[in-house]
């Protein structure tokens, strides 16, 4: 139930282009912490990457409220 292991754990998947894993694991990793920015960050990334770019925005607009600089 670590946010951070779950973040690392999706971006391996990334990695290795697991992407639905992935998402899973983002997902995960902000429904434990809503607030961890980076897991937003890397959401948002995979989502582009997916082309689902209105998700992808969603997922930075979350980031950047929560870490704007």
């Amino acid at each position: 139930n670590y946010c951070k292991a779950w973040n690392n754990r999706a971006n391996a998947l990334c990695a290795i282009k697991r992407q639905a894993q992935a998402l899973a694991s983002y997902d995960k990793a902000v429904a434990l912490n809503p607030r961890y920015h980076q897991a937003w960050f890397n959401r948002g990334l995979l989502l582009a990457e997916m082309q689902a770019y209105g998700n992808a925005l969603e997922s930075y607009q979350r980031a950047i409220a929560i870490y704007p600089d």
